[in-house]
């Protein structure tokens, strides 16, 4: 309920803001900051809409591969010693 709230109030925020400028009244440093920023939340928020919040639920990445073959292919970082897993030298960069 709180997200609509704010969602019709930045809405409502950014629709007077295009309509003082269409009609050729001044808008204010604060107003063009605050437009700015709604746009990028709002943008931010889209882009977060798919993102895991759920931690007690695990995401599984399956392969057709051993885990051998993967740590042959992988050369000298999956010849290591490893603390966790096997795949302790798979980063997220890669």
């Amino acid at each position: 309920m709180l997200r609509l709230i704010t969602l019709i109030q930045a809405l409502w925020f950014i629709a007077n803001v295009i309509a003082r400028a269409s009609q050729g009244l001044a808008i204010t440093v604060l107003e063009l900051s605050t437009s700015a920023f709604v746009i990028f939340s709002a943008a931010t928020a889209i882009c977060w809409m798919q993102k895991p919040a759920d931690v007690q639920q695990p995401d599984y990445i399956r392969t057709d591969k051993k885990i051998t073959e993967i740590l042959l292919e992988a050369g000298e970082p999956g010849a290591g010693v490893y603390y966790n897993t096997p795949l302790d030298f798979v980063s997220r960069r890669e």
